[in-house]
């Protein structure tokens, strides 16, 4: 069963921890990558490919665009919207909204 990890200060540098909340070591991470994704059958996958899903799922899940240039830890929002892409479905919530709100 998955077990949502505990929340972590974003005041921390420290990205990916162990259950105590001391830093996993790089060289163990990338090869447990390596295996998940050859166990998955997933190709032309990199581990930097993570950033932009996530980046992209706040965003298609209305979270704004300063929210995720925080979490990211970009510097601007510029660089932050490379990363957030929003489909068709999303922005269809925009348009939505103001239907219900009744601005015809």
């Amino acid at each position: 069963m998955l077990r949502k990890s505990k929340i972590r200060s974003i005041d921390s540098k420290i990205v990916f921890s162990n259950h105590v909340g001391r830093k996993i070591d790089a060289s163990k991470l990338r090869k447990t990558f390596r295996v998940a994704l050859q166990q998955t059958s997933i190709e032309n996958f990199k581990w930097h490919d993570l950033r932009h899903t996530f980046a992209t799922r706040l965003a298609q899940n209305g979270v704004d665009i300063h929210t995720i240039s925080r979490l990211l830890g970009h510097k601007n929002m510029i660089m932050s919207q490379r990363y957030a892409h929003h489909s068709p479905e999303s922005l269809r919530v925009g348009t939505d909204t103001l239907d219900q709100s009744g601005h015809n």
